[in-house]
């Protein structure tokens, strides 16, 4: 199963987004954002990140510090009023979506990053009768 890590800064408004990820096959970890976020993040190995915050700049920091060294899929839950400012993180996050948001849209835009179902499935293979070729994994 895949894991997604949710960062915000209140996790109480998250709640029924990671139970409605987990209903659909995904592992979730609601996180609060804090000082040592980056440390559990590394520490857990999260297949991607979801980060919602009020300020675009804090959006920014955290992607540009969790991004050192890691290809790790980040998207961004995005007040409207706020959406001009994400101009200038769009090199540091990989897709965002607007609030409020379709749990549907969502589970999309993961599964695009990913290349994957939630049961970690690859949509890149390649079949000939007892042959597999997973081109996501470069295996066989």
């Amino acid at each position: 199963m895949l894991h997604i890590f949710i960062v915000t800064k209140e996790t109480k408004r998250l709640e029924e987004l990671s139970l409605g990820l987990t209903q659909i096959g995904y592992v979730c970890s609601l996180v609060a954002e804090n000082d040592g976020i980056i440390h559990q993040i590394a520490e857990k190995s999260p297949d991607l990140v979801l980060v919602e915050s009020d300020n675009q700049s804090r959006i920014g920091e955290f992607c540009r510090r969790l991004k050192q060294g890691k290809n790790l899929p980040v998207i961004a839950l995005v007040d409207p009023e706020t959406l001009t400012q994400i101009d200038s993180h769009l090199d540091l996050i990989d897709d965002f979506i607007t609030k409020p948001y379709h749990l549907s849209e969502l589970e999309l835009r993961i599964r695009r990053l990913l290349g994957r179902g939630a049961d970690g499935s690859s949509s890149e293979q390649i079949r000939c009768g007892d042959l597999l070729i997973d081109l996501a994994t470069c295996e066989v």
